[in-house]
């Protein structure tokens, strides 16, 4: 944006030195919106998408330059950045797939090279795509969402037959959002969105999902079950909790580790549940409203 004076100066200082060049724009669009801009603009063969909050390890590109296949859709892992014991929990909780299911791929750093992956093992802040792929196959990123656009858009280029891979060697380091306040709105809007679009985007409704779809319906009408269902809900997030939690302890060797293990799984199975079935029953009703 024009009045965003500070990344005007560094894009402008790297400017002198890289084939890099300024787009300015006068209001701020959605997320798909703003990719969409910078897709037409670019003139790269591959386009490199990364969080403003996310770092290259020194290794980065010679990792990438060993991988030598040709590739529509390369994504690769973001690890925390183990500045603090809550970076170290958030990371070990999404990598494990008892919390995250196939999205934890996203963040379970390794060496395999993972052919045919779909849109929960990717993720946006760390993903490569082949621009002339979407030009050839006129595809865009969605303008109308919050979140899950790049979701929709890897759908569709699949179904175009685009070659997908996950490159779990290659990581980058990902700024985790600690304290209560921060993760439940991370995790309400991830499930919101993910809900909606699963509403009309056949291509959306994982199987995996169908559980916290679940899990946030009886959390919203909790007062209404027979008492006997909410028990049992409770014990098995308990048995989770403690399961995980001292998985955690002995892997990072601090006994703190298995209380903020509860907490935050606590915090993104309650937040993303009830997020989920939100979106969901949000997308239903406006879509028949139309």
């Amino acid at each position: 944006m024009a009045q965003d004076v500070e990344s005007i100066d560094i894009v402008k200082r790297y400017e002198k030195t890289l084939p890099v060049r300024l787009t300015l724009i006068e209001s701020k669009p959605s997320p798909g919106a703003a990719r969409n801009i910078l897709i037409q603009k670019s003139n790269a063969k591959y386009l490199f998408f990364l969080d403003d909050d996310a770092t290259l390890p020194k290794n980065y590109l010679s990792d990438l330059e060993d991988l030598n296949i040709e590739f529509d859709i390369l994504g690769g892992t973001d690890s925390s950045n183990s500045r603090s014991l809550d970076q170290d929990v958030l990371g070990l909780i999404l990598a494990n797939k008892w919390i995250m299911g196939p999205t934890a791929a996203r963040h379970n750093v390794g060496e395999d090279l993972i052919k045919n992956v779909d849109e929960t093992q990717l993720t946006s802040c760390h993903l490569w795509i082949r621009r002339n792929f979407l030009i050839e196959n006129e595809l865009k990123f969605p303008e109308n969402l919050g979140r899950c656009e790049e979701n929709i858009l890897l759908s569709n280029m699949l179904e175009k037959g685009a070659k997908s891979y996950l490159y779990k060697k290659l990581t980058v380091y990902h700024e985790r959002r600690e304290g209560f306040y921060k993760q439940a709105s991370i995790q309400f809007h991830s499930g919101y969105y993910r809900g909606y679009v699963m509403s009309f985007h056949s291509a959306m409704r994982k199987k995996f999902f169908l559980i916290p779809l679940a899990t946030g319906s009886c959390l919203i009408f909790l007062p209404l079950l027979p008492s006997s269902i909410s028990i049992n809900l409770i014990r098995l997030h308990i048995l989770l909790c403690w399961i995980i939690g001292f998985e955690n302890i002995l892997e990072l060797k601090n006994i703190k580790s298995f209380f903020k293990t509860w907490y935050y799984i606590s915090i993104i199975h309650v937040f993303f549940s009830i997020g989920i079935t939100f979106g969901f029953l949000k997308g239903k009703v406006s879509f028949n409203g139309k």
